[in-house]
């Protein structure tokens, strides 16, 4: 919980629709990581090993908590800013 902290307080100042947006490109990026991990572990007729299937895999899955990490603390500053 310690990082989320850290996290929240440098990203206090940044536009609640910022982070939103920012929230929802790296899920959007994360969505599109894992799918072609997930195809280049399925097709064989491709170039991608299982080696790098596995870490865009990894990576997508990355993105998608950064993702959910943005999209938390961004639902925090704005139930704050409307307690305010």
């Amino acid at each position: 919980m310690k990082i989320l902290t850290l996290i929240k307080q440098y990203l206090s100042n940044i536009n609640l629709k910022v982070l939103s947006i920012m929230a929802e490109d790296c899920r959007k990026i994360a969505t599109f990581s894992i799918g072609a991990g997930i195809i280049g572990t399925i097709i064989d007729a491709d170039n991608m090993t299982y080696f790098e299937a596995f870490w865009a895999i990894l990576t997508g899955l990355y993105f998608w908590v950064l993702g959910t990490v943005f999209a938390y603390i961004e639902d925090k500053l704005r139930s704050k800013g409307e307690e305010k």
